[in-house]
This record gives structure tokens, C-alpha cells and sequence, in this order.
């Protein structure tokens, strides 16, 4: 058994000592691998100088700054370039004369006094409509309830009826009334308003900034002003027939207590 041990630790010292010998054999090897390659980087080194673009020559790796070839050198930015003197920017200075304000003021108030009498207009002429017929109508059935009875007998209550509506009546005439003249007013100092520009351009046409603007809003305020005035006149003629038929109906209640009042004596003349 002993023997057999000592056989065996033989055995692995000669595998131990062939082992070795071979792997010092192939190292020799590897270092004179070693040396050609680095002497190649030096010829590669040598050929391409301070510009190295061959794989072999970098190492076969991307490397960044200092000289390893084109495109490769860092990029100092100068900060300085961002910063500039700053240059003095002229500023205009509109100035506009008296003149010039005063003639855009008459074409803006014309152009008001247009808005508004477009608007009410027809706010207006609903309300008269509406309003004055309601009461003239109240007139009629107060004039239709009327009959000699109550005339003789109940006249103070007939006359309180009466007078409640044509009070009511005459207020709102008069209010329509107040509606008109406004829009004739309104139209009157239009044409003033006109009247100044067409002056101002004739006068101060070489103190006036782009004439050819205002002119053109003249025209434009001339051609509403033409429609407007139909819109104006027809209000007026509706107030006016209105106010016509109210005088007919007080007319037509006189008439009829008259004429009550006056079978009445007839038919008990003594």
C-alpha cells in the first residue's frame, strides 16, 4: 500500500514538471507577439505623425482632445462674443395738431350720433306703436261706455274714467314727442359735425396726417347720414299720424256727449 502512494505522488510530479516546461514555452512566445505589435504602433506612429487616423495606431478606440488627428483638437468658446454695446434705438414721436384732433372729433361724434339713432329707432317706433295704440284704444272703450244715463246721472265717475286714460295718453304722446325731436337734433348736428370737416379739409388739408383717411370716413358718415335721415323722417310721419288719430278720438268723445246730451233735452224739452 505504501508503495503504491509513493507511485502515485511520482506519477503527479512528472505531469507537474511537463505542465510547467509547456506553459513557459508558449509565454516566450506571447512576448515576442507582444513586442511586433508595439513596434508596428511605432511604424504606424512614426508614418502618420501628429495626424493618426489608423485603427491599429489608436489603440482601436475613439479618443477625444489633444492631438490624436483631425476634429479631435477641443473647441475653446469665447463667451465674450455674446456680449454686445447697445445701440441707441430712435424712438418716433407722433405729434398731432389742433387742427387734425378737432376734425376726427366731428367725424367720431357723427359716427355716435349714427350708432345711437340706429338703435333707437327701432327701440322707439316698437314703444310708440305699441304704447300710443294701447291707449288710444283705451280712449275708444271709455268713449263706448259712455250713455246718457251715465252722463246725467254719473258723470263725475264717466269724467274720472276719461280722464285717467287721455292723462296716461298725453304723457306718453308726449314722451314720443320728446323721441323725435331728439332724433332731429341728433341729424342737425350731423350735418354741423359735416359741415366742420368739409371746412377743415378745405383749410388745413397740409396739417392734416394720411387726408385721404379722413376723407374717406367723410363719405362714408355723408352716405349714412343719407339713410338715416329716410329712417327719421318716417318716425316723424308715424308720430305725426298718431297725434292724429288721438285728436280724432277726444274730438269723437266731445261729439258724443254733445250729441247725448243734446236727445236728451230734445226728447224732454217742456
Amino acid at each position: 500500500m505504501k508503495n503504491i502512494k509513493i507511485l502515485f505522488i511520482l506519477i503527479l510530479t512528472i505531469l507537474l514538471i511537463f505542465s510547467l516546461s509547456f506553459a513557459s514555452g508558449g509565454g516566450g512566445g506571447g512576448g515576442e507577439e507582444s513586442k511586433e505589435g508595439s513596434s508596428k504602433g511605432k511604424s504606424a506612429a512614426t508614418k502618420y505623425g501628429d495626424e493618426i487616423t489608423a485603427p491599429e495606431a489608436m489603440g482601436g478606440g475613439m479618443r477625444l482632445g489633444g492631438n490624436f488627428g483631425k476634429g479631435t483638437d477641443a473647441i475653446l468658446f469665447d463667451d465674450n462674443t455674446l456680449v454686445s454695446t447697445p445701440v441707441p434705438t430712435v424712438t418716433p414721436i407722433y405729434k398731432f395738431t389742433k387742427e387734425q384732433t378737432e376734425l376726427w372729433s366731428a367725424i367720431r361724434d357723427t359716427k355716435d350720433l349714427l350708432a345711437r339713432c340706429r338703435v333707437d329707432l327701432k327701440r322707439y317706433e316698437k314703444f310708440m306703436r305699441k304704447e300710443v295704440m294701447n291707449d288710444i284704444n283705451n280712449l275708444k272703450k271709455a268713449i263706448s261706455s259712455m250713455h246718457t244715463y251715465a252722463l246725467l246721472n254719473k258723470r263725475d265717475v264717466v269724467e274720472h274714467i276719461w280722464n285717467e286714460n287721455l292723462t296716461k295718453a298725453q304723457n306718453t304722446i308726449a314722451l314720443c314727442e320728446e323721441y323725435k325731436n331728439e332724433f332731429q337734433e341728433n341729424y342737425i348736428q350731423m350735418e354741423k359735425n359735416q359741415k366742420f370737416v368739409e371746412i377743415g379739409l378745405q383749410k388745413n388739408k397740409n396739417l392734416i396726417q394720411n387726408p385721404e383717411q379722413l376723407v374717406k370716413e367723410y363719405e362714408l358718415n355723408k352716405k349714412d347720414m343719407f339713410f338715416i335721415k329716410k329712417k327719421i323722417d318716417y318716425f316723424t310721419l308715424l308720430y305725426e299720424d298718431y297725434v292724429s288719430k288721438f285728436n280724432q278720438t277726444v274730438a269723437e268723445k266731445e261729439k258724443k256727449v254733445e250729441k247725448l246730451l243734446a236727445e236728451h233735452y230734445e226728447l224732454h224739452k217742456p
